[in-house]
């Protein structure tokens, strides 16, 4: 069972990964792979420049292409010499599933090395080159399909969920294109059966784009991004204003956000052709940290559905912070937090020294993160006492209620008055 839970969260990747579709290359192969973070989203574009390859201790150039789509990069090089390469991906950028904020490197070995078959004491071999290893493209999606071996081969090809397939011999030295005009979703694969098992992501931007911008472009926010710095119980006010470009109205205009830091002040739910609205927002936190948040804005314009979100940050500091010259500006030097020999303080908790900027957020400094007293415990703690007075006080009270003597009858008060009598014609009692 154990083995089944930790086997379970292998698959659940907490932080970005490289998923190469091979272990081994040959030289004149492309490389396809992806980087992708599936319990979390990149907080920052990976560039061309965050992507390097090395022999040993020495860069070398090799070329390659690099696209996303939907929170996952495509990656394809073109491997034109044997030996042993380093890929490495640089300072990537990504928030965790708990929206902490963290940077990662990633080494991948590769080794370039010939597959050779041997016939008859000669020795062949296949090489499949496929240009471009990612498509991204607004046109009729095309490949270039050639055999950098010495030995004809045959493939097979087909996009994924299609039923027909095509085939085709690769000769050496006889590059061949390929169309592909049935390619209608906006992201598709395209599989080639070779010696070995590619995959070619496809993301097809024709029409697509167009359509969303008709049903988005028309409404348009001051804001791409609020960021906000503030302190713990202080409130911060903002205005979102949102601007129709369009002749027709917007309708169903309908604003919504997950948590309760934010508020949202009144506003219409329509914005007449030209026109534009101001909605008053303020952010507040008792509780200093890194939050975030989306403000989705559904609409309705001429009958079609547009939708535009906002994310939202947040990072709260402690109370004695100087926040003036604190930046919140992700850049490639913005120092993690154990960099600065701190650490990032828990909900409830407070920092005892300095609060500085880092990549997962806010980093108590010289200082020890704290329990913080809750509004009112004082109070709390004095009715307390009250209560446990009262009732002690209403102990005592029944314990000597207890002790009263009922009223003595007749006879009893008769009896000891001779008793009295009887002690002291004995001498046994003496007058006080």
């Amino acid at each position: 069972m154990i083995f089944l839970i930790i086997l379970a969260l292998t698959f659940v990747k907490a932080e970005p990964v490289l998923v190469l579709q091979k272990d081994s290359f040959q030289p004149g192969e492309t490389l396809i792979g992806e980087i992708k973070v599936e319990s979390g989203e990149f907080s920052s574009k990976i560039l061309d420049s965050n992507i390097k390859f090395y022999e040993g201790r020495r860069e070398t150039y090799i070329d390659f292409d690099l696209f996303s789509y939907n929170n996952t990069y495509y990656i394809s090089a073109y491997l034109s010499k044997r030996g042993n390469l380093t890929l490495k991906i640089s300072n990537i950028l990504y928030k965790n599933i708990e929206g902490t904020l963290r940077s990662l490197d990633i080494e991948k070995q590769l080794s370039i090395e010939e597959k050779l078959i041997k016939i008859n004491n000669l020795t062949y071999t296949k090489i499949l080159s496929v240009r471009p290893g990612v498509l991204f493209t607004s046109k009729t999606p095309e490949l270039i399909l050639e055999n950098k071996g010495n030995m004809p081969f045959n493939i097979s090809y087909n996009l994924e969920n299609k039923e027909s397939s095509k085939k085709l011999e690769l000769f050496p030295g006889r590059p061949e294109k390929i169309l592909l005009f049935n390619v209608t979703s906006l992201f598709s694969n395209l599989g080639i059966d070779a010696y070995d098992k590619f995959t070619i992501p496809i993301i097809y931007t024709s029409n697509i784009k167009q359509n969303e911008s008709n049903n988005q472009t028309n409404l348009r926010a001051n804001h791409l991004i609020f960021q906000v710095k503030s302190k713990e119980n202080q409130r911060i006010q903002d205005t979102l204003e949102l601007f129709n470009f369009a002749n027709n109205n917007i309708s169903n205009l309908k604003i919504t956000k997950s948590s309760q830091l934010i508020t949202l002040g009144d506003y219409k739910n329509n914005i007449p052709g030209s026109g534009s609205l101001a909605i008053n927002i303020s952010f507040y936190s008792t509780n200093q940290g890194f939050f975030k948040d989306n403000l989705t804005i559904n609409f309705e314009e001429n009958k079609l559905k547009g939708i535009i979100i906002i994310p939202v940050e947040m990072y709260i500091f402690s109370e004695n912070t100087s926040i003036e010259n604190i930046s919140i500006e992700i850049t490639n030097s913005t120092p993690s937090c154990s960099r600065l020999r701190g650490g990032i303080c828990e909900i409830g908790q407070y920092c005892t020294g300095n609060i500085e900027f880092s990549l997962e957020g806010p980093c108590c400094v010289e200082g020890i993160c704290d329990k913080k007293q809750e509004p009112g415990s004082s109070l709390t703690w004095l009715i307390g006492l009250v209560i446990l007075a009262a009732l002690g006080g209403g102990g005592y009270y029944l314990y000597k209620k207890s002790k009263i003597v009922k009223p003595k009858s007749a006879e009893k008060i008769i009896s000891e008055k001779t008793d009295t009598y009887e002690k002291r014609v004995s001498g046994n009692l003496t007058r006080s």
